[in-house]
């Protein structure tokens, strides 16, 4: 048989030449482009602050499943202590909200008007205290990262009232979608008149992805919806002279495609609140000087620091503890808790994505480390209407329970219909040693969430009794399905086997690397 001969040399360096030249434009960007920092207001962790039982409020937003009426039996409490905050206010209302809009996706949600809800009372509330500042930091999502005419009409009648409004700055954070972001920060320059009204890019040419029917929008809206990242905050900060400041830290979005979907937070009294309001006004500072460097920063900026000094902030026991953490300090928290576990332990995990490895190790050592481990997790099948394929979650679920039954390690999923299982909660339990930790608010358990590329925050709650059973006793109603009603499904109602999973492993952990998702 012939010996195959090797292609000459000058053809393989050829081939490598147009191999580089193929790639360089995919290559140069990271050579040229420098990710931002995080912002000032973002990897945020307090003191701890002692606080009385009664000054911690659980909350939680359940939807349940009817199985003789066949229809979703709702109860939630989250809006309307929102809107009670907003009530009692007589110093300065902060509010800071990812999804605050009316959209609905393909199938429309009918449970609650959410959004011009809260609106209308941020609006009655400016008309009847003028000198009362209200300020809002909320996502470009919520007018399709365009210009005022893709944002809800309410948002112009708040500021019409006096309501200051501010749009997160995003640009300005770094890229979970590093691959598309980084080439986005280059080439993006390269278009023509980009800021002009007119301009190809800003002619409105695509089908909308939020409002069925809805107006059309430009390239450049797609390009920067792309981008994945986003202002992802559910947080609301109060204050009045006979009561305090008042902290809400929740999973819950006012958007009214969101109003059946089950959420937890917390309402805080004390002095965790400035530093909550500390890292809300950097933000707010930030994001308007950024976009708009020639203007000065909206006065209720300063006004709102000065009052909150003024606001008296009375003695509180130590019973319970409580701490502000934002972005990569959640990680920390977490898996410090985590690594914490041990036998006798009972660890309770809701949640609506799970993905970060770190997390999921440190999950696997709690178990092997003698913990019993339960979790409660969204299928990831619905998404505003449309329908997903169950990553990360269905995937991710594959590895707890290759660990075994040994490993005291168990899922079931939420029984969802059309809404999600929006928590994002870990409490660890121990009725013999006391241990009370439940740590909750806006940070799904993933890259993007937990790796300072979102913008995220929580509070740490360690030794509340009060709120420890009644979190344990709405977690047991889920696992146990107590009552006439349907919470939660075994896990084999969604288990992933064979090639299909194996192929949807590797589809997880590149989009989990890359930030090509929307997880």
């Amino acid at each position: 048989m012939a010996k195959k001969e090797k292609p000459p040399r000058s053809m393989r360096i050829f081939d490598l030449f147009f191999l580089f030249l193929a790639l360089s434009p995919l290559v140069l960007p990271f050579a040229m482009v420098k990710q931002p920092d995080i912002p000032p207001g973002a990897h945020c962790e307090s003191d701890w602050y002692p606080v009385m039982d009664s000054d911690v409020k659980l909350l939680i937003d359940s939807t349940a499943w009817d199985p003789v009426r066949e229809q979703r039996v709702i109860k939630q409490e989250i809006f309307d202590e929102l809107l009670d905050m907003i009530a009692r206010a007589d110093s300065f209302i902060l509010l800071d909200f990812f999804l605050w809009n009316h959209f609905q996706g393909t199938i429309a949600e009918d449970h609650r008007k959410l959004s011009t809800e809260l609106a209308y009372a941020l609006v009655k509330k400016k008309q009847a205290f003028p000198n009362l500042p209200i300020l809002i930091l909320t996502d470009p999502i919520n007018r399709i990262y365009g210009y005022g005419e893709m944002a809800p009409a309410f948002y112009k009648e708040l500021e019409e009232a006096g309501v200051k409004v501010v749009f997160t700055h995003l640009w300005g954070m770094p890229d979970s979608n590093w691959v598309y972001g980084t080439n986005a920060r280059l080439y993006s320059r390269l278009a023509p008149n980009p800021n002009k009204a007119g301009s190809f890019v800003n002619k409105p040419m695509i089908s909308n992805p939020f409002i069925v029917d809805g107006p059309k929008i430009s390239l450049k809206q797609l390009g920067n919806l792309l981008l994945f990242k986003a202002n992802h905050r559910k947080v609301a900060i109060t204050a009045s002279h006979n009561e305090g400041l008042d902290l809400l830290v929740c999973s819950f979005n006012p958007a009214d495609g969101s109003s059946a979907h089950s959420n937890v937070g917390f309402r805080v009294r004390g002095r965790i609140a400035l530093d909550a309001l500390d890292s809300e006004l950097k933000l707010i500072g930030w994001s308007h000087e950024s976009a708009f460097p020639d203007q000065l920063l909206p006065e209720e900026v300063d006004r709102i620091g000065s009052l909150a000094k003024t606001i008296p902030i009375s003695p509180r026991g130590e019973s319970v503890q409580v701490k502000w953490i934002t972005e990569g300090a959640i990680r920390d928290n977490l898996i410090r808790l985590l690594e914490g576990a041990a036998p006798g332990d009972e660890v309770m995990i809701a949640m609506f994505y799970l993905s970060d490895r770190s997390m999921i190790s440190a999950i696997k050592q709690a178990a092997k480390n003698g913990a019993q481990v339960r979790m409660v997790l969204d299928a990831n099948r619905d998404a505003f209407g449309r329908k997903k394929n169950g990553i990360p979650n269905r995937i991710v679920a594959t590895e707890f329970l290759d660990l075994g039954v040994e490993h005291n390690i168990s899922v079931v999923w939420a029984d969802t219909h059309g809404e999600q299982f929006h928590f994002k909660v870990l409490a660890i339990h121990n009725v013999l040693t006391g241990k009370n930790q439940i740590c909750l608010g806006s940070a799904n358990w993933t890259r993007r969430n937990l790796g300072d590329l979102n913008l995220e925050a929580n509070v740490l709650v360690e030794g509340s009794e009060l709120s420890m059973h009644r979190f344990k006793t709405h977690f047991d109603t889920l696992w146990h399905n107590n009552g006439e009603l349907q919470y939660t499904l075994d896990y084999s109602a969604w288990e992933e086997t064979g090639w299909k999973a194996k192929g949807m492993a590797l589809l997880y952990r590149f989009q989990e690397w890359s930030g090509l998702c929307t997880f």
